[in-house]
């Protein structure tokens, strides 16, 4: 993600602007960035696990659709992805409803 952001930056004036509020609110409160930080930290590789996912359904993409091990690790997987983006949604509700944040990129 990090490489996407530096290869293709941000043109639109209003999206800076977006971008920069973010960044100040996060300056001005320290113990929300120091929340978040931990938060993340606990957290798998979302993007590689979404990576994998994707690649494998890209690799199976067959007629017949059977059950076996590997397709239940992958279901295993993608439920693991399903929860950590509601566990990390109901965390961030929780932790910006205690700061008055002003960037609605936050949110």
């Amino acid at each position: 993600m990090l490489k996407r952001w530096v290869v293709s930056p941000l043109t639109s004036a209003d999206q800076i602007r977006e971008r920069q509020e973010a960044v100040q609110d996060l300056v001005k409160y320290e113990k929300l960035r120091s929340k978040i930080s931990d938060k993340l930290k606990v957290l798998p590789d979302l993007e590689r696990l979404m990576a994998r996912i994707f690649t494998y359904s890209v690799k199976s993409k067959v007629k017949a659709f059977y059950v076996d091990m590997q397709a239940v690790n992958r279901l295993d997987e993608f439920k693991q992805l399903l929860e950590c983006f509601e566990e990390l949604q109901s965390t961030m509700n929780t932790l910006f409803d205690n700061f008055p944040i002003k960037s609605t990129r936050l949110l």
